[in-house]
């Protein structure tokens, strides 16, 4: 285990959860990653606080999934609420043996996975406004070799990457950062994003705020994010680098929008998985942003394809097509519905055979590449 797993684990259980002896924590993770899951428990209990397990075991999943027996996945469902409902407090080790373990099962076995056991789970974990209020939670990052290999890096190099995007970061002084930024975005009529020859894309922020998202729920983090008003996405914008949604990656994605705020399906461009992008992005609402954030975690420097890091670099802003997060207008919330959420990250710095870009608010350039001007 990298000796920074400590410090790693005790930023998750003291920041992020602020874990107590008031709180039943409930640890997840793949059994590959067994070590982890130990820390994380042994570190609840020096802090006083109660740990349940859950151990994920990726054969045993597959069967599930694969059966799709709904009376099996009802049971299997039971079981996981049973564990949430018990539990004041929820950690994730996002960390595979293979990531890519789902990508021969059909997408209706997932679907109907997600409908009865995960969707549940998640309710009752995030809260749903009604008979579930929620728990503390966070996923978090954990160093493993299918990512390094992805990147192209030595297990060395990459754990450093993974560890620097979380502790090689000040969170107040980032969070403060995102305060500033926030207070120039918040309510803006138009938002333009520029970037010569690839992007020129409007939306409204209007009677609209950011969430400010700073390592309370995922680690690594740092960055805002805005439900758009619905039906004002104007332009086109492209996303260069790979984005995966469920086992299907694309890259060099090139989206237009019509007068109504929805793609243009037929001008939708993808150097890698164009067939499979189309076919998503015509679900109910996948055809309109439900997000728009704005990066600035700058301990990650280059792209990973991996979302959870990649949402966050600095630089960058990602939309994500479909649904929006159901939370109130003043804290990223919006109306967009879709059983799609898909974020794509848009370059803004200089780098990468890019040519950097600019953000106006109102008409007024607030970044140019990658670099705050106010």
């Amino acid at each position: 285990m990298d000796p920074r797993t400590h410090d790693l684990v005790d930023l998750i259980l003291d920041y992020s959860l602020e874990i107590n002896p008031e709180d039943t924590l409930l640890v997840r993770y793949e059994t590959a990653f067994s070590d982890v899951g130990d820390l994380l428990v042994k570190g609840a209990a020096d802090r006083g606080a109660i740990s349940l397990r859950e151990p994920k075991d990726i054969e045993e999943e597959i069967g599930w999934i694969s059966r799709r027996d709904r009376k099996e996945l009802e049971e299997v469902s039971k079981e996981k609420c049973s564990l949430i409902e018990q539990s004041t407090a929820c950690v994730f080790v996002y960390a595979y043996e293979d990531p890519d373990y789902l990508k021969d099962i059909p997408g209706e076995n997932n679907a109907l996975y997600s409908e009865i056991v995960k969707g549940p789970f998640l309710e009752r974990m995030a809260g749903n406004g009604k008979e579930w209020p929620g728990v503390k939670w966070n996923l978090f990052g954990y160093p493993y070799e299918a990512q390094a290999k992805s990147m192209g890096l030595d297990f060395d190099t990459y754990s450093d990457f993974v560890f620097n995007s979380i502790l090689g970061i000040d969170w107040n002084d980032v969070g403060n950062r995102m305060r500033d930024a926030k207070k120039v975005l918040d309510g803006a009529k138009d938002v333009h994003i520029l970037v010569p020859g690839k992007t020129d894309f409007h939306l409204s922020l209007e009677e609209r705020g950011a969430k400010i998202c700073n390592g309370k729920k995922n680690m690594p983090d740092g960055e805002f994010f805005y439900g758009p008003v619905e039906g004002s996405a104007r332009g086109h914008i492209t996303f260069p680098y790979k984005a995966n949604y469920q086992g299907v990656i694309v890259e060099n994605v090139r989206l237009e929008f019509n007068d109504d705020g929805r793609i243009y399906l037929d001008t939708v461009t993808s150097d890698v998985g164009y067939d499979s992008l189309v076919k998503i992005l015509s679900n109910d609402g996948a055809d309109m942003p439900g997000e728009l954030g704005i990066g600035c975690n700058y301990g990650i420097t280059r792209p990973s394809g991996n979302t959870l890091f990649d949402e966050k670099m600095d630089g960058t802003i990602h939309v994500a097509m479909g649904d929006s997060f159901k939370e109130d207008f003043s804290d990223g919330g919006g109306l967009n519905s879709s059983p799609v959420h898909w974020d794509m990250i848009c370059e803004l710095r200089p780098v990468n055979g890019n040519p950097g870009g600019e953000i106006y608010v109102d008409d007024k350039l607030v970044q140019k590449n990658g670099i705050w001007t106010f």
